[in-house]
Order: C-alpha cells, then sequence, then structure tokens
C-alpha cells in the first residue's frame, strides 16, 4: 500500500515539475509521446502479450476450463 501510494504522488510531483520546467502543454505531449514508446517496447519484447485474447483466472486454471475454444 505505502509504494503504491508514493508512486502517485511521486508521479504527480514530477508532472508538475516537468510542467514548471518545459510548460504544461510540452509536459503533456511528452508524457503521451512516452507512453507510447513503452506500450511499443513492450509489444516489440513480449510478443505474447500482442496475441493475448483472453486472460484466465486461478479459478478456472485450477479447474481445468479454458476459454479459449
Amino acid at each position: 500500500f505505502l509504494f503504491i501510494g508514493m508512486s502517485n504522488e511521486f508521479g504527480e510531483f514530477e508532472s508538475g515539475v516537468l510542467a514548471a520546467l518545459i510548460g504544461a502543454t510540452a509536459a503533456v505531449t511528452l508524457g503521451g509521446v512516452g507512453t507510447l514508446l513503452v506500450v511499443a517496447a513492450i509489444a516489440v519484447y513480449v510478443p505474447k502479450l500482442r496475441d493475448l485474447r483472453t486472460i484466465e483466472t486461478p479459478d478456472a486454471l485450477q479447474a481445468g476450463h479454458s476459454s479459449a475454444g
């Protein structure tokens, strides 16, 4: 709980500092571009995620049921 709470606070702090340094519009644009770069990197380095269609719950896995036909 502490780490999740701190990550939110730290993210707000970082966004505010960046906006103060380069302006709000540039900070939002940079954040969006950064998000797209992270998504692209994950798509390249973890190709199984691109093919993921359903997420099975642990209960379904233990029971031997599969939602993928």
